[in-house]
């Protein structure tokens, strides 16, 4: 792998330069402070070194080590090293080289999932070399987790990740992507995140459609924006716990801050703990009446064109993720003006079988050959080639290799 120097408007972007990709890793796309609403980021230094990924929100794994048994970490992270710090907000971007294909590309957007409470976008699956062989260029992204992106409810995540779309947006044309052409996706948390912000009339200006994988849909219930009670609740335990240790949540240590978010999950049930981090409705970035009116009758408000999906065994067994996704696509393709794809996903990954939550991932990117330990098939890599190209014909064009609008395809 060698480098390459990038130069544009913004900045000479030192990168580096694969057979037919080229990747600019840890651009900068904000400035924050603690428990503040990010600041874009419109100007760098002359030269920019963009040859490693970005440092990853603070997290249980900064403090404390994995469990080198645990599922996600034998799937995501074995053998890597992170490194972490509050000052997060980075972008990566993969395109391929302008000798195979001509600009301007069209854009995918990826938002990492992990509760709102973990992961990041430098995690194994998540390289975007395979699909921007096929003519896409993919941005993933980091932004704040936990406590730093959710303390009392300012869905200061959100406001990272809408920050990084007007980067996107602003920016990427100096890369050779299409800036009317862009796709926002997520899975999970990131699926979650991603829905909500489509309905934002901001957002709707900078993206063209989205693709909701296995979060798609939970507009209610468990996984859907809750009430900003729950968090202010939530926090004001960890400002006590602080204040006993003669503390203040502005001021102390990364460290200590996680610690008392930590100390004060223990202490409460899980869904407590899940209501104190997922998004709430702010009326601001997510409002309750434009979250609802998705699930009315509303022809006259365009929504965005939607990919859902979810996995044969995601998540919960009795099939929440599905049901919603299924439920939200039959609302969409009823109510609004939207073209909706459903699809879900019945391959299991070898050798036990099992499409659990996120094992789409790995075929979604195409990075089979990534996986420390899972010996893949021809068949794994057929299937891996089948999906990579729907999703670039959907962020090319927003059609599939299928119609009609509302579909179930099950691969």
């Amino acid at each position: 792998m060698e480098t390459i120097t990038l130069k544009n408007n913004l900045s000479s972007f030192i990168g580096l330069s694969r057979e037919k990709t080229n990747s600019f890793l840890g651009i900068k796309y904000a400035d924050s402070k603690r428990f503040e609403k990010p600041i874009l980021k419109t100007s760098y230094e002359s030269i920019y070194d963009a040859t490693k990924y970005g440092p990853c929100c603070p997290q249980m794994r900064t403090y404390i080590p994995e469990d080198e048994n645990s599922m996600y970490f034998r799937e995501f992270r074995e053998n890597l090293e992170f490194t972490y710090d509050e000052d997060c907000l980075s972008l990566n971007i993969f395109s391929p080289k302008d000798a195979t294909f001509s600009a301007p590309y069209p854009v995918l957007i990826y938002i990492h999932g992990g509760s709102f409470t973990r992961g990041s976008s430098s995690e194994r699956p998540f390289d975007g070399s395979n699909l921007a062989k096929k003519g896409l260029i993919v941005v993933t992204i980091n932004y704040r987790l936990n406590i730093f992106g959710t303390f009392q409810g300012k869905n200061l995540m959100l406001y990272d990740m809408k920050c990084a779309i007007e980067w996107v947006y602003k920016n990427i044309s100096e890369f050779g992507g299409d800036s009317q052409n862009i796709t926002l996706a997520g899975q999970s948390a990131g699926a979650m995140s991603s829905q909500l912000l489509i309905l934002n009339d901001e957002i709707k200006k900078m993206v063209r459609r989205s693709i909701l994988i296995s979060g798609g849909g939970c507009l209610k219930g468990i996984f859907g924006p809750k009430n900003k009670i729950f968090a202010k609740s939530f926090y004001k335990d960890i400002e006590k716990y602080l204040k006993k240790q003669g503390l203040d949540a502005l001021k102390c240590t990364p460290n200590q801050l996680f610690d008392s978010f930590h100390y004060v999950c223990k202490k409460r049930p899980l869904n407590a703990a899940i209501m104190a981090v997922f998004p709430v409705f702010d009326n601001e970035i997510v409002k309750k009446l434009v979250v609802y009116s998705v699930l009315k009758k509303n022809k006259e408000k365009k929504q965005i064109d939607c990919l859902l999906s979810t996995t044969k065994d995601d998540l919960n067994p009795r099939s929440y993720l599905e049901k919603s996704a299924k439920n939200y696509a039959s609302k969409l393709n009823k109510f609004s003006k939207a073209k909706v794809y459903l699809v879900k996903m019945n391959h299991g990954l070898p050798p036990e079988n099992k499409a659990f939550h996120s094992s789409d991932l790995w075929y979604f990117f195409g990075n089979l050959d990534q996986h420390t330990w899972r010996k893949f098939s021809d068949k794994d890599f057929e299937i891996s080639e089948q999906i990579m190209s729907r999703v670039v014909s959907f962020c090319s064009t927003g059609k599939l290799d299928f119609e009609p609008n509302y579909y179930y395809i099950y691969i």
